[in-house]
């Protein structure tokens, strides 16, 4: 996980939809994030009729494996995927 630190810009979040910002402010509170499916309509955005985990599971490949604190990174994953729920990665790294 990268620990580069969060500098902010003024205005260089304003395209982040609501949820990106949320990440990025969970960042810089110490807290490695990463983003997960979310719903709508009650089901998954995974389109998967069978899902196990609607709006739970992670959209990158590795999940809380990838979890960051790194703004480049967190901004890049919801420019991608706005509409993305913020996973918080708990517990020993």
């Amino acid at each position: 996980m990268s620990s580069a630190p969060i500098v902010a810009r003024p205005g260089h979040n304003a395209r982040l939809s609501p949820t990106g910002q949320a990440a990025l402010a969970y960042a810089r509170r110490g807290w490695a994030v990463f983003p997960v499916h979310g719903t709508r309509g009650g089901r998954c955005t995974c389109g998967r009729a069978d899902c196990g985990s609607p709006g739970k599971h992670p959209l990158t490949r590795h999940g809380v494996h990838e979890a960051t604190k790194d703004a480049h990174t967190i901004r890049r994953w919801w420019r991608r995927w706005s509409w993305a729920n913020v996973a918080v990665a708990t517990g020993a790294v």
